[in-house]
């Protein structure tokens, strides 16, 4: 609540400003995202992660060619992965049934596999800069924040354990081994199609592992957005 309630903050600050001053400008941002995710433990399975993206964007002059760009986002993906590295509440689960150390835990595990869709949503808040190239195409850059808004794991998990098996299915909800921010340092390319209307190629890289301590894994989310951008005031 507290991260949708400072969603919608920062989206009345843009559309304040808009009103409020005459070098102020507004548009609606949404479209398509490509999310390649990279790991320490080559866990992605191939599959290319797939979402959306939908928001609200403002424009504050600073000099001739060049704006500030603040931004309010929200982001939705579905992706899968793969892990063979046993997750810390697993081993924890070994050790609390033997009653033994989680190092010694970790050594009764012979084999471990698990698959995982994961279904998530993010608040990106972009504060970016602006620089018109020429009349019809302009450059951004800058970073972007986000924060986790919901998260959904499915899980399939087999694995071998002091020489017996295990395999079960479970759905998890929440952000539990998550971090609850995620920096993403992004760069764009804007084409104007007309006076209201302009398509965007945004590339952004995550400088920050989406998971916490409490995770053996470090993922990154690298993503690809296609957009489309439809002014409400002159942009």
């Amino acid at each position: 609540m507290k991260r949708l309630s400072l969603f919608f903050i920062f989206l009345f600050m843009i559309i304040n400003g808009a009103h409020a001053q005459s070098n102020w400008n507004i548009a609606f941002r949404g479209g398509l995202d490509l999310i390649p995710t990279s790991s320490n433990d080559n866990t992605h399975d191939g599959n290319l992660p797939k979402g959306f993206h939908a928001g609200f964007i403002g424009k504050l002059p600073v000099m001739k060619k060049i704006s500030f760009q603040p931004e309010v986002q929200f982001t939705w993906m579905n992706y899968y992965s793969h892990t063979k590295v046993p997750e810390m509440r697993f081993i924890d689960g070994i050790a609390d049934e033997y009653n033994i150390p989680p190092e010694q835990a970790r050594q009764l595990i012979n084999s471990y596999w698990q698959k995982t869709e994961t279904t998530t949503s993010y608040l990106y808040f972009p504060l970016l800069m602006r620089y018109k190239y020429s009349g019809r195409f302009n450059i951004t850059l800058g970073p972007e924040i986000g924060l986790i808004f919901r998260n959904k794991d499915k899980n399939h998990l087999k694995a071998t354990v002091a020489g017996q098996q295990i395999e079960n299915n479970t759905t998890v909800h929440g952000t539990d081994g998550i971090q609850d921010s995620n920096i993403t340092l992004s760069a764009g390319a804007e084409l104007r199609m007309n006076r209201i209307t302009a398509l965007e190629l945004r590339y952004a890289r995550s400088l920050s592992s989406l998971e916490n301590s409490n995770s053996q894994s470090n993922s990154y989310y690298n993503y690809i957005q296609f957009s489309l951008i439809y002014r409400f005031l002159s942009f």
